[in-house]
C-alpha cells in the first residue's frame, strides 16, 4: 500500500473511518486512510475534510487521552476495553435501548444502563441506537404482536417522541409502524 494507489472514493473513505471509529477495522486497512492523506498531499490536491477531521481524532486521542498512536489511528488493536458489537449484537443493544426508553428512561439513561448490561458503555450503546434503531422498533413490534400485547399511550407517546425527526434513511415500513401506533393514517 503506498501513496501511489488509486485514490479512496468517498465511500470507501468514510466506510474505513467508521470501522476504525468504532474499534471494529482490521489493523491492515487503516493504512489505506494514511496512504490516501499522503497522496493528495504529494498531488497538490486538497485532503477530504472526513480524512482531515479523522486524523485530526486520532491526534487528540493520542495527545489529550494518553492512547499510543498506532492504536488511535486504528493501526493496532487496543487489547484494553471492549471489542466493537457485532451487528447482531448491536440490533440486541438497540432493542434494549428502545426497551428501556419504553419502560420511561430518558435517551442518555437508556444508554447507559444498556450499555452495562452488555458490558459495552454509553458510546458503544449509542451507535448502536444510531445504527439499528429502525430493526429495534420492528423487532419490538413483532415482540409485541407475539404476545398480542399492546402498547400503552405513554408508549406511543415515547415512539413519537424517538422518532419524530427520523431522518429519510429510516425505512418506510418503521414509519407505517409509527403510524400505526400512533393512530395516524
Amino acid at each position: 500500500m503506498t501513496a501511489d494507489d488509486e485514490p479512496l472514493s468517498m465511500g470507501e473513505m468514510a466506510y474505513l473511518i467508521s470501522r476504525v471509529r468504532e474499534g471494529t477495522a482490521d489493523p491492515s486497512e487503516s493504512p489505506r486512510l494514511l496512504a490516501e492523506f499522503v497522496r493528495c498531499v504529494n498531488l497538490g490536491v486538497p485532503v477530504p475534510a472526513q480524512l482531515i477531521d479523522y486524523l485530526r481524532n486520532s491526534f487528540a486521542s493520542y495527545l489529550n487521552d494518553g492512547r499510543p498512536l498506532p492504536h488511535a489511528l486504528g493501526l493496532a488493536h487496543s487489547h484494553v476495553g471492549k471489542p466493537g458489537a457485532s451487528e447482531d449484537r448491536a440490533l440486541q443493544i438497540a432493542i434494549s435501548v428502545l426497551h428501556f426508553r419504553l419502560a420511561g428512561k430518558a435517551h442518555q439513561e437508556a444508554l447507559e444502563v444498556a450499555g452495562k448490561d452488555w458490558s459495552c458503555g454509553k458510546t458503544k450503546a449509542g451507535s448502536a441506537w444510531k445504527s439499528h434503531r429502525a430493526e429495534a422498533l420492528l423487532s419490538v413490534r413483532s415482540e409485541r404482536a407475539a404476545s398480542a400485547a399492546t402498547w400503552t399511550k405513554s408508549e406511543r407517546d415515547c415512539l413519537r417522541r424517538i422518532f419524530k425527526n427520523t431522518p429519510e434513511v429510516i425505512p418506510e415500513l418503521v414509519v407505517r409502524t409509527i403510524q400505526e401506533l400512533c393512530g395516524v393514517t
